[in-house]
């Protein structure tokens, strides 16, 4: 793979537990630029998402901004982010591995009452009993979100720059080129 260096508004994608906030905090370190998680815009106190009323004003004025590291994948607010993205990273990892990653991460959640973005914290009623329980997540979204950012890929736009990483290493190496 050939290095290729991120601009100054990178917008991260990848499913659940693909490391999408891990690269974005790596990145923002490095970059010296801010970044912004969509969950964080998004969810409201006890787990109430924003509607698009709220949601839209919150992530275009942070896609206004000169630089910024933007994780999520929230396809309603494309339009929003990929207009002003001068890089766009595709974290696509196996299935597998991100579903494993995601377990992990709402167990620990769970057991340590971690409070997310301020003001919520998972519950294992909430995470794999509940109608649109977390852990199932990937499943439901998995063909449909690959889908899109393969057709997002196969027709790139020529002023931007698009990563396609496919295995955690190949994030890993690339990052150290980027810090060499």
């Amino acid at each position: 793979m050939s290095f290729q260096k991120p601009g100054q508004r990178i917008a991260i994608r990848g499913l659940s537990g693909s490391g999408k906030t891990t690269l974005a905090t790596k990145l923002s370190q490095h970059l010296q630029i801010p970044h912004t998680e969509l969950d964080e815009i998004f969810w409201q106190p006890n787990w109430q998402g924003s509607t698009d009323e709220e949601f839209f004003p919150k992530v275009a004025a942070v896609a206004q901004n000169p630089n910024w590291i933007i994780c999520g994948n929230y396809s309603r607010c494309r339009h929003l982010i990929d207009p002003s993205a001068d890089t766009i990273i595709w974290l696509d990892y196996p299935f597998w591995l991100t579903y494993r990653r995601q377990i992990s991460r709402t167990f620990r959640r769970c057991l340590q009452k971690n409070v997310l973005w301020g003001h919520s914290t998972e519950t294992f009623r909430q995470a794999f009993f509940a109608k649109n329980a977390l852990v199932f997540w990937n499943f439901r979204v998995h063909r449909r979100h690959r889908q899109q950012m393969f057709n997002l890929f196969q027709n790139p736009d020529p002023s931007k720059t698009y990563l396609h990483f496919r295995h955690p290493q190949e994030t890993e190496a690339w990052l150290l080129q980027l810090k060499g």
